[in-house]
Parts: C-alpha cells; structure tokens; sequence
C-alpha cells in the first residue's frame, strides 16, 4: 500500500488494537509454475467513519487508490457480518505475486516466501514497531492469513495444510523466517509403474480370454 494508506493505518492504530480489522491474501500456484494472487481488506464501518466521511464514500477512496496501484487489477466492494460486527471492504483479484519464490525442478514445485519480510510490511503499515507488535494485534482479534492453493497435494513448514491448501496466520510469530510449501505435479514414476502394470495385467486377461475362446 502506498503512503496514503499507511498514515491511514496510524491514526488508526487503536482501532486496530480493538481487533476491527480483516486482511485475507490468496494466492494460486499453477502446474506451470506460474501464479496468480488477490487480497481483501475488511474493516468495521466505525473505522471506516472515523474521519466523519460515510462507509460508501471512504471505500470509493480507497478504491480509487487500489486501482491507481493497480490498473490491471478487478477491485471489488466485499461486505461481512451485521451489526456491531459489519465489516466492509475491498477485494482485489488478479494481481502480480510479489516476495515469493515459485521453482519447479521435474513434477516438483517448491513455493518459498519470506515471513519476516510479509510480517515487517504488516508491523510498517499499521503503524507498529516494537517486539511482539504481531501478536499483540491477533490477541486483540485483528485478522491477517495468506492462504496458498497448490496445484496437487501439499507440504509446509508451518501453517495449516489441508489438502492442496495451505493457510498461514500472519498475525502469529514462528520459529523459521521462511515459508516453504511443495507438491508434486503430473505423474509421479511410481505411479506410471502401477499404470504400466494396470494396463499389463488387463491385456494379459483380455489374450487369455482370447484364446480360450479359440480352443472352444
């Protein structure tokens, strides 16, 4: 985000700290190695009024700012909950990956993204510096995950893995400073043997049938 949105972030630093904001970022790796991202922005419409302008008309400002970082990008207004707890916000789709490593060496693809330089950006733009800064804002019931489709079934270092997806609580201190996420894409060589012996045993049942039909 650009120095607009993090004076933005600082003069509202305790309403971060009350836990009223919402960062979800996604990102899709490909079979070709490739990527595509998007990441939404919720906030509560008490934050999003604190500078006395309506929620409609501080989300077309923001808006307004996205597309100018993005031109090429699809930007959405998104809405959520009801209430004390609605949130509403923006949605941005289609934009470049930044910070991450995607290498594929054969069927495999190896995804790499360094932490503490995605945890330092969200300490920047909040307006946070001290130690521990992070989870201090979970603890207040800010929100922040990176979440990674792979194209196959995955392995992490961290995070939470459920089938093709990782999920990552930016918001929440690890032991490694790197993010490191791999699948295995096409067919693997144990796989092309089981189908080689499939396709082996079917012809061999067909040429038996074949032949017992014959010296009928």
């Amino acid at each position: 985000m650009k120095k607009k949105f993090r004076t933005f972030f600082v003069a509202c630093m305790a309403m971060l700290l009350s836990g009223c904001f919402k960062v979800r970022i996604v990102m899709d790796v490909h079979s070709d190695a490739t990527a595509t991202g998007s990441y939404s922005v919720l906030m509560t419409e008490q934050l999003l009024t604190t500078g006395g302008s309506t929620v409609d008309d501080a989300l077309a400002t923001q808006v307004e700012e996205v597309k100018k970082e993005y031109p090429d990008a699809t930007v959405e207004i998104i809405r959520e909950g009801e209430g004390e707890n609605a949130y509403a916000g923006y949605k941005v789709s289609a934009i470049p990956i930044k910070d991450a490593s995607i290498t594929k060496d054969g069927n495999k693809i190896t995804v790499e993204i360094p932490m503490n330089s995605v945890q330092n950006s969200i300490e920047e733009e909040a307006g946070l510096g001290s130690s521990g800064s992070i989870e201090a804002l979970k603890q207040a019931g800010a929100e922040s995950t990176l979440t990674i489709n792979m194209p196959s079934n995955a392995t992490a270092n961290i995070g939470t893995v459920s089938g093709k997806t990782v999920t990552v609580d930016l918001l929440q201190n690890y032991e490694t400073d790197k993010l490191i996420i791999t699948c295995t894409t096409g067919l693997t060589p144990w796989l092309i043997v089981v189908i080689c012996a499939a396709v082996l045993a079917v012809v061999a049942a067909v040429l038996i049938v074949t032949n017992k039909k014959k010296k009928v």
